[in-house]
């Protein structure tokens, strides 16, 4: 029998008629469309609250309902966590492939603008203000933040033309690289946007408005800190700053706010130290 409308589709009877009645079926969901079942809902509510959407929340000029966001969403979802293409959304769900193609470009919209301040900048934000970073000044690292490396995610489906600069001498396949700040618990403060995988550490820093604003003071200014350090007569005194520092590996310069292992070194204690601190930013 042919399908007629949204309704009919497999799509609609599996994941929107009733939601997963038992863990078998909460993992399937999960790993067809790489999200929980209820953070699905959840963000369905919030598409649903965001004026972006709105085309999507109302009826045509002859009174006709648009189409089902919840299919919509579902497509998005299939497209960036299983490479599906319009095409095949358009056949799973009978809605054109235009309108899919529109809605991910909404979503992509939505997803740069209020997700990454939600979820990538307030993290950071809120670290600052009510972490006391007691775990890295245990380990001797007092004013530490977090550790800061750059991270590749492989893009599957690049363009011809952005082919050249999204390939790099250390991945053999087109990738979109960020600059990523994390605590030793592996929480992820903040992260950069995206940006072509032949960028070095030293060029994604550039592009790290966190960093930036530790290091102007604007962020941390009231995160107090001792370090032990040599005064002039070569005696051991504790020195007091203020604001706070990343731990990187060689690939980044070693700036006011930026500490790498040591290089050429030849005395222990500083082998030791630089050891420590690449074991610690290995997380």
């Amino acid at each position: 029998m042919a399908i007629s409308s949204p309704t009919d589709t497999n799509w609609y009877k599996l994941y929107l008629q009733s939601k997963p009645s038992n863990d078998r079926l909460a993992g399937v969901f999960r790993r067809r469309f790489r999200m929980p079942y209820s953070c699905f809902i959840s963000l369905l509510n919030e598409l649903r609250n965001c004026p972006l959407f709105s085309q999507w929340n109302s009826s045509d000029a002859v009174g006709v309902p648009s189409v089902d966001m919840r299919l919509l969403l579902l497509g998005t979802l299939k497209y960036m966590g299983r490479s599906f293409n319009f095409d095949d959304l358009a056949e799973a769900t009978t809605i054109s492939k235009d309108t899919h193609h529109i809605f991910f470009n909404t979503f992509i919209e939505y997803g740069n603008t209020i997700l990454y301040q939600k979820f990538v900048i307030t993290p950071a934000q809120q670290y600052v203000e009510t972490n006391d970073k007691e775990l890295f000044n245990m380990a001797g690292f007092n004013g530490c933040v977090g550790s800061m490396d750059g991270v590749h995610v492989l893009m599957l489906q690049c363009p011809s033309w952005a082919t050249i600069g999204h390939t790099s001498h250390k991945l053999k396949a087109t990738a979109r690289s960020y600059n990523v700040t994390v605590t030793h618990e592996q929480q992820i403060l903040h992260s950069t946007c995206g940006h072509p995988s032949t960028w070095n550490d030293k060029s994604l820093i550039t592009a790290d408005e966190f960093y930036k604003d530790v290091k102007r003071g604007k962020t941390l200014r009231n995160n107090r800190f001792a370090l032990l350090e040599y005064n002039s007569e070569g005696n051991v005194t504790e020195a007091h700053y203020r604001g706070g520092w990343f731990m990187v590996d060689s690939g980044y310069m070693a700036w006011l706010c930026t500490i790498p292992p040591l290089k050429n070194c030849t005395s222990y204690k500083y082998i030791r130290f630089s050891e420590f601190l690449e074991s610690m930013q290995k997380i």
